[in-house]
């Protein structure tokens, strides 16, 4: 078990290396996370693509994104942004109800389901104003019938600080 760090009110946010590589999700756990230190749901607010922080309906509205998300499926003039969780998921993730086992979303997926690298995470990178690469996609669409509580998940270390990494 590694400690993360501390959470706001002071407890260890924890993650289990050794149960995560075991389960295959260890890898989609690193990228996530070097994903957030190259500023996806870290510099949003700053850079201006997030909209509606805080509120019941949280969107990012950079174009190459908007456009990603519409090309893949999505429905909307903009990408839903998580609205539930604490500060380490809510207005940094993308909405698990509508992007569901996105790499980018709060949640890691279950063991054996995978956690696509999808055109939409990839179109953020260039808002942000990264050069990207669209053949690095993993085949995604978004599902407009998509529910999260069809499946158990499992918040991602930095995400719920109290609650160890199990999957």
């Amino acid at each position: 078990t590694v400690v993360l760090g501390k959470d706001i009110g002071g407890l260890p946010m924890v993650a289990d290396l050794a149960k995560m590589e075991a389960n295959g999700t260890l890898l989609d756990v690193i990228l996530h996370e070097m994903l957030h230190v190259i500023g996806i749901g870290t510099v949003w607010k700053r850079k201006g693509v997030l909209s509606g922080a805080g509120s019941a309906d949280p969107t990012f509205i950079g174009a190459k994104c908007r456009a990603a998300f519409q090309e893949s499926g999505g429905m909307g003039v903009s990408v839903p942004v998580e609205n539930q969780g604490g500060g380490g998921t809510r207005d940094s993730h993308w909405r698990e109800r509508s992007l569901g086992r996105e790499l980018m979303t709060g949640y890691v997926s279950p063991s054996g389901k995978t956690n696509p690298f999808s055109r939409i995470t990839i179109a953020s990178l260039e808002d942000l104003g990264y050069d990207v690469d669209y053949t690095a996609a993993d085949p995604y669409t978004v599902s407009p019938f998509l529910l999260a509580t069809e499946e158990v998940l499992v918040p991602r270390p930095h995400c719920v600080s109290t609650v160890p990494f199990t999957a």
